[in-house]
């Protein structure tokens, strides 16, 4: 329970009550049935996976703030696969008073499809953030996935920013949603950051650990709010399925602190950094190598994609999935190894690779240097298929060369 202490006005304990008896009645209207429920994906969706998606829905449903802490010490749950239930508890840990000691929440996994998005979105101008404003907006229709990667950081000359992620359903019908990705930092370490929100995304997106939201008829939701200090770079990457509703509107605003209401005017600068819509969302290569070459390598990040409005083409094709196969043919009579590098060409930089269901990650990599991504053995007079799937990285400089290269 809230105590109420003595207010110095009636007026201002008036609002206190008001303020405690609605957010009780929130938390008696979710918990009518002794439970929460969350509908996920995953293939399966794992422990970490559940337990963040579970202290998403809790702050949502708790109405926390962005500096108000809320962990479940001790729960560990197991996976759930797809088309199973599992009702968990779960013990809370806040430092917002009147919250439950400890909730159930029950888990659906329905695995809604996993279908490739047919739009980039890219946000990354201004890349320096000093004002208040929009950055980006675009709209969401059903069966039409979209990808979105965001690179921003705070000027180092201003105060700390909010910046604030919102779903907007204009509409007379509920919009329902699946929301699969994560994000990395803030940090003012740029390298960590953008690989972080990297090897994030890569992981939910080999196990399709998803989310699904609904967002109410005419209604806003907030599904992310950072707090971005000077210097500090927050970096991420999601896919967004609509799966019922009419089209639906999504933000990216910056504010001069959380309470500040949503200013719509766009924010102008001569920053020339990349911002839009790209039709490439993924590429397919198939190189072969035999055993009377050296080596061979495939470019990432060299081509310029172009905007669909007519703007400046984006360099380095950051946002976009590039899946390798590599066809290794070994025709002499011994076995031999072929080793895998990642080899940047335009600065220093960082990779993550997914391996069949392993992450693999390469340091940052200075140009023409080279860091080794996996052995692979070919035996004689036999032919194999290895496959990697990576993408280019905020903070890092691509393009990159991946090299094939006989022992």
């Amino acid at each position: 329970m809230i105590k109420l202490t003595i207010m110095k006005s009636i007026t201002a304990f008036i609002l206190a009550l008001s303020f405690f008896l609605l957010f009780q009645a929130t938390i008696f209207s979710a918990e009518k049935n002794g439970y929460f429920e969350l509908t996920i994906t995953g293939n399966p969706a794992s422990p970490g996976f559940i337990k963040e998606s579970i202290i998403i829905l809790l702050r949502n449903k708790f109405n926390l703030k962005y500096n108000e802490n809320l962990t479940l010490p001790g729960f560990n749950p197991s996976p759930v696969l797809p088309y199973q239930q599992a009702l968990l508890t779960a013990n809370i840990s806040s430092d917002k008073p009147g919250l439950p000691q400890s909730v159930k929440v029950l888990i659906k996994n329905e695995p809604y499809p996993n279908l490739e998005p047919v739009l980039l979105m890219f946000s990354d101008h201004p890349e320096v953030i000093s004002k208040r404003g929009l950055l980006f907006n675009a709209g969401i229709i059903r069966n039409k996935p979209v990808r979105l990667q965001y690179y921003h950081q705070g000027d180092p000359a201003s105060p700390p920013r909010a910046i604030f992620f919102t779903f907007f359903n204009p509409n007379k019908e509920k919009c329902v949603l699946k929301v699969l990705g994560d994000f990395g930092g803030p940090d003012k370490r740029v390298f960590k950051v953008g690989h972080g929100s990297n090897v994030k995304f890569m992981k939910r997106l080999a196990s399709d650990e998803g989310v699904i939201w609904e967002i109410p008829p005419g209604e806003h939701v907030d599904f992310n709010v950072h707090i971005l200090k000077p210097s500090e770079v927050i970096s991420g990457l999601y896919q967004f399925l609509m799966i019922k509703g009419k089209p639906l509107w999504f933000y990216i605003s910056v504010r001069e602190n959380p309470d500040e209401p949503f200013s719509a005017p766009p924010i102008t600068s001569l920053d020339t950094h990349d911002k839009g819509a790209y039709l490439v969302t993924a590429v397919k290569v198939k190189r072969m190598l035999d055993s009377y070459e050296k080596e061979i390598y495939t470019s990432i990040g060299s081509v310029p994609l172009g905007d669909v409005f007519g703007a400046k083409p984006m360099q380095g094709d950051y946002g976009v999935i590039y899946d390798i196969e590599f066809v290794l043919k070994n025709s002499t009579s011994k076995d031999r190894n072929v080793s895998l590098y990642f080899n940047p060409r335009g600065g220093p930089a960082a990779g993550t690779f997914l391996v069949g269901s392993s992450i693999v990650e390469s340091v940052v990599t200075k140009a023409y240097k080279e860091t080794l991504i996996r052995n692979v053995k070919v035996k004689a007079r036999s032919e194999r298929i290895f496959k990697l799937r990576t993408m280019p990285e905020g903070a890092s400089y691509y393009p990159v060369r991946i090299i094939a290269r006989w022992n």
